[in-house]
């Protein structure tokens, strides 16, 4: 985005001596800022980290015939550009050079721009015409910026002496060309070529064409030097304003992808790395409202930060930086931990039971429940599921319980940090899934039905992309000794979830289930004579 500030700019033609008498205040500078209000202030745009900033000074003015010949031009305008850092808010100070007046006589002024670290940011105007002298281009003192770029304005060119024409006033940067001697029909053509909105062209000095007298001009835009005069019509011209251009750039939004883990204790105090987009320059990281601390590992991509505590829950991680802060989300998960019970009070009791006990640990807050002497998986409560869908499979990793089915439109997984409140997900499609395992960092599902499409693959039990594998009637996936191994009809397997291989199996039974352990892949099927298990020590070669 590209602000444009500059001067006022006047052309005039033949009515230069009508207008050269008009109050001085008709030709005080002004800029125009972002906000289209007239001040030499300018705030800089939220959002906005560098601005290059181009300046040009103002033109001196032409002077009168000299003693039967044509008047010189005046100089043009110095070019001076610079970038800078800057932040939202920061402001900058413009003073814009004048142009140079004829009466009385005046060089262009010095234009500066001046601001929170910016400095050396001059462009000087050029001279203008004394009588037996041309106006000289401003020069390049005072663009002292580090990297700055800097042109001298163009000399002003003298009119002829024998009195047929003026001399074309002096280029305002770029390459500070000097203003060009006029023909006895067109005067004289400033010199110096653009950049930016191009270097100001001279004005033309004073002519005469078919027996009418044309005065001189002024400077044109930025920074040109003003024509000399012809004796016909004797005043020379002033010159022109000079110009700052302000061309700022911008930090792109972040954004936020994933998080890991995706979970953490409501106590707070899990390091959280977080990947997206854009996260150079973090200035803070916020979980579910809640600053995240000890900012640390930023680069554009991730950045890693220790949670706070919080409530248990679902919860949003944001990413401020100059460019903004990325879209609400819900990718982190604060859960209860599970209590834990370090000493007991009395340690021993009759077997009739009847003995109040003191039981010490963390994490009671809540307690609904204690067994003395239970027997673990036979006491069992009911819970609600996220939809009454046919779910079919379950496991945990990464700190969350993750389930699919066979059944629904598009929520066929859920999720769960504990197991008792779970939240529906979206599936990669409305297959028939069948079974889900973790390992290596990441959820993989398999299913009985699909077009190309049987696996899917989540880093988060959350987010879920479908892979590629061979067609087949897939039941069962496990993950173990770094193989992902799926059973159906076959076999297949995978070291990272996404590209698969069919493996021959032991027999064409129907394979219902595989796992691992022990150092060995056992898989079972629901047909077959005799062959109903086989093992694979690698997951490629069965018995």
């Amino acid at each position: 985005m590209k602000f444009l500030l500059r001067a006022c700019l006047w052309v005039f033609g033949s009515a230069v001596a009508t207008t050269l008498m008009m109050p001085l205040s008709v030709f005080a500078n002004y800029a125009t800022c972002s906000d289209g209000v007239n001040t030499n202030n300018c705030t800089v745009p939220t959002g906005a980290t560098s601005v290059l900033i181009e300046a040009w000074g103002g033109g001196g003015a032409g002077s009168a015939t000299q003693f039967g010949s044509g008047g010189s031009g005046g100089g043009g305008g110095s070019y001076c550009a610079a970038t800078f850092a800057v932040a939202g808010g920061d402001v900058l100070t413009l003073s814009i050079g004048s142009r140079g007046l004829v009466s009385p006589k005046q060089d262009g002024g010095n234009t500066t721009v001046t601001g929170t670290g910016i400095a050396g940011m001059q462009a000087n105007g050029g001279t203008s015409a004394p009588f037996g002298g041309i106006g000289v281009g401003g020069n390049t003192a005072g663009c002292a910026a580090g990297g700055a770029i800097s042109y001298p304005g163009g000399n002003g060119s003298v009119g002829d002496s024998n009195g047929a024409y003026g001399g074309g006033g002096g280029g305002g940067a770029s390459d500070g060309g000097s203003g060009q001697a006029g023909s006895n029909q067109f005067g004289g053509s400033g010199g110096g070529s653009g950049r930016g909105y191009g270097g100001g062209s001279g004005g033309n000095g004073g002519f005469s064409a078919i027996g009418v007298s044309m005065p001189s001009q002024s400077g044109g835009n930025p920074g040109g030097g003003g024509g000399g005069g012809f004796p016909t019509v004797a005043g020379g011209s002033f010159g022109a304003d000079g110009q700052v251009n302000l061309t700022f750039s911008y930090s792109a939004t972040p954004t936020v992808t994933s998080v890991n883990p995706t979970s953490g204790p409501t106590a707070g105090g899990t390091s959280v790395t977080i990947t997206g987009t854009n996260l150079s320059s973090a200035t803070g990281v916020t979980i579910g409202g809640s600053a995240c601390t000890s900012l640390s590992a930023n680069t554009a991509t991730s950045v890693t930060c220790t949670a706070a505590a919080h409530s248990a829950g679902a919860v949003s991680v944001l990413v401020t930086t100059a460019g903004g802060t990325n879209v609400a989300n819900t990718l982190y998960t604060y859960v209860v931990p599970a209590p834990t019970v370090t000493a007991i009070s009395p340690s021993s009791g009759p077997t009739a039971g009847g003995t109040s006990v003191t039981i010490t640990g963390t994490g009671f807050t809540g307690t609904t429940g204690v067994t003395i002497g239970g027997q673990a998986g036979v006491d069992w409560t009911s819970r609600s599921s996220a939809t009454n869908n046919q779910w079919a499979s379950v496991t945990y990793g990464n700190g969350l319980f993750v389930a699919v089915a066979g059944s629904g439109t598009g929520n066929r997984v859920m999720t769960s940090p504990d197991g008792i409140t779970w939240t529906s997900r979206s599936s990669a499609a409305n297959n028939q899934w069948t079974s889900v395992t973790y390992g290596n960092g990441l959820f993989v599902a398999v299913a009985f039905t699909g077009a190309g499409n049987q696996v899917m693959t989540s880093p988060d039990g959350i987010t879920w992309t479908s892979r590629s594998s061979p067609a087949n009637q897939w039941a069962s996936v496990t993950y173990g000794n770094g193989l992902f191994v799926a059973v159906g009809p076959g076999v297949m397997t995978s070291p990272d979830g996404i590209s698969w291989t069919s493996r021959s199996s032991a027999a064409n039974n129907q394979w219902a289930s595989v796992t691992y352990g022990n150092g060995l892949f056992v898989a079972i099927a629901q047909s077959g004579t005799g062959n109903r298990v086989m093992t694979s020590p690698d997951g490629n070669t069965w018995t």
